[in-house]
């Protein structure tokens, strides 16, 4: 557990945590902030800022509301590109860091695969 050391990683948009249009992050749900991500324009943000493209649902608050030690699949719908009028829908996996406030988190666009088939392989 490198702790906040590990977030330059996380920023690195061709790093270790990218991979095509799959990245992870990493959230502060006490501060209702990222932390650390690939798109620099997303550090930062306050959760108020974060919304499901279409349901107006805040994806930050409704993830930390939800996660378990276990970890939570959510799923919301995003611009395919940063600066796309395209939105698809992407699904989540957040996990708590234990003995931190932070949260990893990873997700990828996926159209077909239902919440309740991903939450049988946590």
């Amino acid at each position: 557990n490198l702790g906040e050391e590990s977030f330059s990683a996380f920023n690195d948009p061709k790093g270790e945590f990218t991979w095509k249009d799959a990245y992870a992050f990493i959230t502060n749900c006490e501060k209702g902030i990222i932390v650390a991500h690939p798109n620099p324009k997303m550090i930062g943000l306050p959760s108020d800022k974060i919304l499901c493209y279409k349901t107006s649902r805040k994806i930050l608050e409704q993830t930390c509301k939800d996660v378990t030690p276990e970890g939570v699949w959510a799923e919301y719908w995003w611009p395919v590109q940063p600066s796309s009028d395209q939105i698809a829908r992407k699904v989540v996996f957040v996990i708590p860091v234990p003995g931190t406030p932070y949260q990893a988190a990873a997700s990828i666009f996926n159209e077909t695969t239902t919440l309740e088939e991903l939450k049988k392989i946590k």
